[in-house]
């Protein structure tokens, strides 16, 4: 089968962007291994002088060329835009491309916190109370404890201690200059949830069913009384910082509602349309009811990503996971084809 890995060019010195290249290396490791043709498209150039337009444009030329049979998606971002990964995937749909992942409209939705968290309200998921700052004076109507965090992006970007306050007038005051930073995308203001953190990953197989993979839960260790206990932006990224070494993963902890957990995390993959593999992140307070707190379509999977862990915990070496997702990549495609064939029949 021939592959075409397609990935971002990342911003130099920022973390969260340069392990997309620990992402292309495991699963080009892994393409090796299942003998399959492939070749590596990166998407822009390091020097930043092509546009998003001509980004898109160069790459379907390059795709025409080569003819895959598959596109691996590891697009993230463009430019340290998050948002931009959509023109990707709009272009590999209507090119009809058969490529791993969540489609154009479940990335859609994922990516902005406001609205997937109004679509779990429509479907009665429970998720945490919240608003959207947008530079207008608001009335925060959200009892306290608070956390804000950019609507937009994912990653943990925005997210550290201060993000979390109980006091109306530093919240207030946060808003507009994280309002500001954050090119003026919206802020959500949530409720916090002080409680026990899981996440729940998800994996399509080869029968078209989602295998939920051991439920991880976040420990933080000897964390200092008062700090809040997030996953935050150094707790993910900053190796050296005592939250990433303080942070760690207990697989199906015997006192955590495994089923509830996995029944959520399986609503959510079917409201919002998922395919190929997610993450769902959840928090439980201390009356133990649990509350969704984000939907990851397509996330990370570099060799010491939470997925990843997830997936070994479960028995799958590294090649085993692109070779699941790749397979439900090219039944998606059989499938929706044939859907479209009888539609215009």
């Amino acid at each position: 089968m021939k592959i075409a890995v397609v990935y971002n060019e990342p911003v130099s010195g920022k973390a969260d962007s340069v392990d997309v290249l620990d992402e292309v290396s495991l699963v080009t490791d892994s393409l090796k291994e299942l003998g399959h043709d492939f070749k590596v498209f990166p998407v822009g150039d390091r020097r930043g002088t092509y546009s998003l337009s001509e980004s898109v444009f160069l790459l379907l030329i390059s795709l025409r060329k080569y003819a895959p049979n598959i596109i691996f998606n590891l697009i993230e971002e463009f430019k340290g835009e998050s948002s931009h990964q959509l023109y990707f995937l709009l272009m590999f749909e209507l090119a009809n491309y058969s490529f791993t992942g969540s489609h154009y409209e479940a990335v859609l939705t994922t990516n902005d916190k406001g609205l997937s968290k109004m679509i779990m309200k429509k479907f009665q998921i429970s998720t945490t109370l919240y608003q959207e700052y947008s530079g207008q004076e608001i009335k925060i109507s959200i009892p306290p404890p608070w956390i804000v965090k950019p609507a937009l992006e994912d990653s943990s970007i925005g997210i550290d201690d201060s993000s979390v306050c109980d006091d109306i007038a530093k919240l207030t005051s946060v808003l507009p200059s994280m309002y500001k930073i954050y090119r003026k995308q919206p802020i959500l203001i949530e409720k916090y949830i002080d409680g026990r953190e899981f996440n729940i990953s998800l994996l399509e197989t080869v029968s078209g069913n989602t295998r939920v993979l051991p439920i991880a839960e976040m420990f933080f260790h000897d964390w200092p009384g008062g700090k809040p206990k997030i996953v935050g932006y150094k707790a993910k990224w900053n190796r050296e910082s005592f939250e990433y070494k303080n942070t760690l993963r207990q697989f199906n902890p015997y006192d955590a509602p495994l089923s509830q957990l996995s029944y959520l995390a399986l609503k959510c993959w079917k409201i919002f349309n998922l395919s190929g593999y997610a993450r769902i992140d959840m928090r439980m307070d201390k009356e133990r009811n649990i509350f969704v707190i984000d939907v990851n379509a397509n996330p990370c999977i570099a060799p010491d990503s939470g997925f990843i862990a997830a997936a070994k915990e479960s028995g799958y070496a590294a090649k085993d996971v692109i070779k699941e997702i790749i397979d439900a990549a090219y039944i998606y495609s059989k499938k929706s084809k044939k859907d479209l064939l009888k539609h215009h029949i």
